[in-house]
């Protein structure tokens, strides 16, 4: 028997109780396949997506499609503050890169003045 809870209002909640395995047992193979593959699909392609929006390749995505199972969980490790400020300087023009190269400067000083007047 499982608890299932719905919002009605932000002040109530409805609980019911579902026994799933009586209906798992009332339906044949074919309706489970149907709602395994759906429930599979949406959590597959929310990995996919997920990687991509990590920049991962079209082949790194196929690869990792192959190598996933439903219901057996890899986290694959996003990229660091450093690896993601690298990418956006990259993607800069020169002149934004110029200007990028002031602000950094400008920190700096910042840093180093605040760092002397400490001592």
């Amino acid at each position: 028997m499982s608890e299932v809870t719905k919002m009605v209002n932000k002040e109530e909640i409805f609980l019911a109780n579902y026994d799933f395995d009586a209906a798992f047992d009332k339906v044949d193979e074919k309706v489970k396949r149907n709602h395994f593959e759906a429930a599979a699909l949406i959590t597959l392609r929310a990995n996919l997506y997920r990687n991509q929006q990590m920049g991962k390749t079209k082949e790194e995505l196929q690869t990792i499609a192959n190598a996933w199972l439903p219901g057996v969980v890899t986290r694959t490790r996003g990229k660091t503050k450093i690896e993601k400020a690298h990418d956006a300087y990259n993607s800069l023009d020169e002149e934004e890169k110029a200007d990028m190269a002031k602000f950094v400067a400008e920190r700096l000083r910042e840093a180093k003045a605040a760092r002397a007047s400490r001592t």
